[in-house]
């Protein structure tokens, strides 16, 4: 069973409970025994492996802008991306 996050609407305590996904209950709080309310509560998420990362993109064409052999070459990021910026150097 999952774990809830609630909190009471009259002292503000914040507590956890199991509880089935299907049970629409309402929930007391053990403090004072009041209704209390469900708080989202965000899951981290943990990317694993590779692809996550702009380093671990194999593209030619960046590869190509961002190494030269003497630096003088070169295009920046906005220039690659606009035609008419490559026209006014």
């Amino acid at each position: 069973m999952p774990t809830y996050v609630f909190k009471c609407k009259n002292c503000g305590n914040k507590f956890e409970q199991n509880r089935s996904i299907k049970d629409e209950s309402e929930v007391l709080c053990p403090k004072c025994g009041n209704p209390s309310e469900k708080i989202f509560v965000p899951v981290p998420i943990v990317f694993k492996g590779s692809g996550f990362y702009v380093t671990d993109s194999n593209n030619s064409k960046n590869s190509a802008i961002s190494s030269s052999s003497n630096g003088e070459g070169s295009l920046s990021i906005e220039s690659a991306k606009c035609p008419a910026a490559k026209k006014g150097k």
